[in-house]
């Protein structure tokens, strides 16, 4: 009779949690490749790459302004170059620095769009990227 108790309390606790994940609200919205460039090209759409310098140089998204994630100044330079007011498409090499930025963003009140699986997946998808 123990076990059963135990087990039920289990899965009520399980049930309970998994509910609880499934139905937060996520802060910004993952989208796809395609998703991804039809918005870019609203005209009020700021495209963010939060990737290094270096692979910036190597290859970005057209019209992206590049801000670090990982540098201590990232903050400061949203605030400086980004406005609050406009919409922000962010993208990183494979998804995960993406999400950390929009986390913040969101937090400083900004409307969120995540590439989801990152540049990688853009370029596999034969979509236009620059160096200049």
């Amino acid at each position: 009779m123990i076990r059963f108790v135990n087990l039920i309390a289990f899965v009520v606790t399980f049930v309970s949690g998994l509910s609880f994940f499934l139905t937060r609200e996520s802060k910004y919205k993952s989208v796809s490749c395609r998703e991804f460039a039809e918005l870019i090209r609203q005209a009020d759409m700021q495209l963010l790459d939060c990737r290094t310098d270096s692979e910036y140089v190597a290859g970005h998204i057209p019209g992206s302004i590049l801000i670090d994630v990982k540098r201590p100044d990232f903050i400061e330079r949203v605030e400086s170059l980004l406005c609050v007011g406009h919409p922000v498409a962010v993208y990183c090499r494979g998804g995960v620095r993406s999400r950390r930025a929009a986390d913040t963003l969101t937090q400083k009140g900004f409307v969120v769009f995540n590439l989801d699986k990152g540049i990688d997946r853009w370029i596999e998808e034969g979509r236009e990227t620059t160096t200049e």
